[in-house]
Parts: C-alpha cells; structure tokens; sequence
C-alpha cells in the first residue's frame, strides 16, 4: 500500500518531535546536575582543598553548551603562600563535556583549556615536593556527584596557554635562599587522538635569567597501559631541547653531565628520556 505525502509528513513531523524531546530530556537531564553551579563550586573547592591543604578560592563559574556542555571556572586560586604569592592561580579554566555519555552516567571529557596560569613548585631540605599529593586527585570519595563521575573519565586534549612555573628549590641550595627559577611564556599540550595510542605531550617556555633566557622544550608521550588514575603510574618517553643553559646558575643539576663541558659559559642540549613519574629518569 502507497503511503501519501501527508503520512511521510506525519511520520517525519512524529520523527522530529521524538528527537526534540529526547534533547528536551537530555538539556533536562544535565540543567538539574549542573545548574546549581555555586554547589558545583563548592564540591570543586571542598575536595581541592582536601587533596592541597590549602584555602581555595574559585571566583565565579558560568555553564554553556558549546560543542557539549561546556563549564568554565575562572579566578582559580590555591592558597598556601610562599612570599606573597600563591600556590596556584589560573584566570580561567574550561572544560568542554560530551553530552551523550552522560546518559550513561560517564563523562567524557573532550578538552580541558586553562589560560594564564601561576603554579609555584617547592622542593623542600628533604626532596619533597609541594604538590606531592596531586596524584589522589583521581581517586574522590565515593558519592552519588559530579567528582565521582569524573573518576572513572578520559580527558582527550589538555591545553595550558600562557603563564609562569616558579620553581623553588630548597634541596639544591640547603645553605642559602634559594633564587626560584622562572619558566615564562608557558604552554603545555597533552592530547590522544586515538584510543589505542599513548597520549602525546608538549612543554615549552623560557627559563628567565639575568641575561637573556634558556629556552626549553620537552616532547614526547605519556603513557599509562594499566590505566589507574594515578600520576605516578605514567611513564614518559620523549626529546629535550634546552637552548642557552647557563652553566653557573644550574651547576647543582649538571652533576652527571660530561666533564668536557663543564668550562663552558652556557651550552645548548638535544637528548632523549624515559622512565616514570614515580621513578628514576634515564637519558642519553
């Protein structure tokens, strides 16, 4: 039997609605888990607080749907000062969510970006570092929300545009106050085109000096094959370019290095490495 233009209108008008409201349900579905932004905040800060220690502020949060549902922090600050500035600050953080997973109670994360960044690293008299604790942040206390969904996620690309790393290191210099080294104009890429692939991982900046700054560049991959959430079980394999490195200032970390040099007023470095983030490092 023949079916008529205004039954081939019908199905397709019944067709639409039924996607409209599969997507009235869906925006229904992530406006009742994520519209309380103010309680998302205060999730965020509670468990940032508990893994650093320290005070956390986060300034404001705003929810869009862009390319998925998309949550932007901005103002983001870890407190636990060291001369006046914090611990970490970050002028805005946006990550960008798949809808459909979330059906399903998983979240998929297709790109985190954070854009102007603090971070100040300490390594104390003993070796031990200030954010020594980070790798728990995969591991949030059990609870029907947000943070113990993110648990079991996969994050594709993670994007750090702009900022400063100051390094402070109290272990190489024990008999005096240690000038921190500052890595500017930092930009950081980590991203897994494919799911069968380590992930992929760029770092790159300028360590400032009185003269003219050492530029750095560290590339390779990030793997993880047990795929436990926790950062010390990453390994790295990749290339390290270092361009114009005094010798004087970075004595204390060239103990290794080939004796043949050490006369030299700055030199420039190519060398391969791997090992774990929980390890020893191997370089040639």
């Amino acid at each position: 039997m023949a079916v008529s233009k205004k039954k081939i209108a019908l199905y397709s008008l019944y067709s639409l609605a039924g996607v409209l409201l599969l997507v009235i349900a869906l925006a229904g579905t992530l406006y009742v888990k994520f519209s309380d932004l103010e309680r998302f905040k205060e999730m965020a800060v509670d468990r940032l607080e508990d893994l650093t220690g320290n005070k956390v502020v986060i300034g404001s949060a705003e929810m869009d749907f862009v390319k998925g549902l998309s949550v932007k922090l901005k103002e983001v600050t870890i407190g636990g000062a060291y001369e006046g500035k914090p611990k970490f600050y970050a002028k805005s953080l946006w990550m960008v969510i798949k809808l459909v997973p979330l059906l399903d109670q998983r979240i998929e994360v297709k790109k985190i970006e954070v854009e102007g960044i603090f971070l100040q690293l300490i390594r104390d008299r003993k070796g031990k570092f200030s954010f020594e604790r980070l790798p728990e942040v995969a591991s949030p206390p059990s609870g029907n929300d947000i943070l113990e969904m993110i648990k079991g996620s996969l994050v594709k690309k993670l994007e750090i545009k702009g900022g400063e790393i100051d390094f402070i290191d109290f272990q190489a210099f024990p008999d005096s106050k240690p000038v921190p080294l500052q890595l500017n104009n930092v930009h950081v890429l980590i991203q897994k085109k494919f799911l069968k692939i380590p992930y992929e991982f760029l770092l790159e900046g300028e360590i400032l000096n009185p003269d003219r700054p050492t530029k750095i560049k560290l590339s390779g991959t990030l793997d993880n094959p047990a795929m436990k959430w926790n950062l010390a079980e990453f390994s790295l394999d990749g290339e390290a370019e270092i361009e114009d490195l005094p010798m004087a200032r970075f004595q204390p970390y060239l103990k290794n290095i080939n004796p043949a040099i050490l006369g030299e007023d700055r030199i420039s470095l190519e060398s391969k490495f791997s090992g774990r983030l929980s390890g020893v490092m191997q370089s040639t």
